[in-house]
């Protein structure tokens, strides 16, 4: 049945591309979420940034922070991930990570704490 191909899964990630480049992000979220869970693994820092992205504007917080942590494992000191993770953890409401990830952000730019105190109120 097509809905066992394994080729099924890249075909809902570039409906979830196709779907937010024309600014409908509930149907991108739910087209990458079913490429995820059909087995499609992004293939590239990019790939996981855009989903991330995506999954951001419908609150799948989890996944974009696993997505987000994914990156920061190759881009240690990317500050601006950082600010995003520590966004996201606040998200989750885990303000401790938030706060982490907002002073490992500073060691890189003095500015992100001031960025990041909009979140961490």
């Amino acid at each position: 049945a097509v809905k066992d191909d394994p080729k099924i899964a890249i075909t809902y990630w570039y409906l979830g591309i196709l779907e937010a480049e024309s600014g409908n992000f509930p149907a991108a979220s739910k087209n990458i979420k079913q490429a995820l869970e059909r087995g499609y693994v992004p293939q590239s820092e990019g790939e996981y940034l855009f989903a991330a992205d995506i999954l951001k504007e419908n609150k799948d917080y989890g996944l974009v922070k696993d997505f987000y942590e994914k990156v920061l494992v190759n881009r240690p000191s990317d500050q601006a991930l950082m600010l995003k993770l520590s966004e996201v953890s606040m998200l989750l409401g885990d303000k401790i990570r938030a706060v982490e990830f907002a002073e490992r952000a500073a060691l890189y730019d003095a500015k992100a704490l001031e960025t990041a105190k909009s979140w961490l109120k």
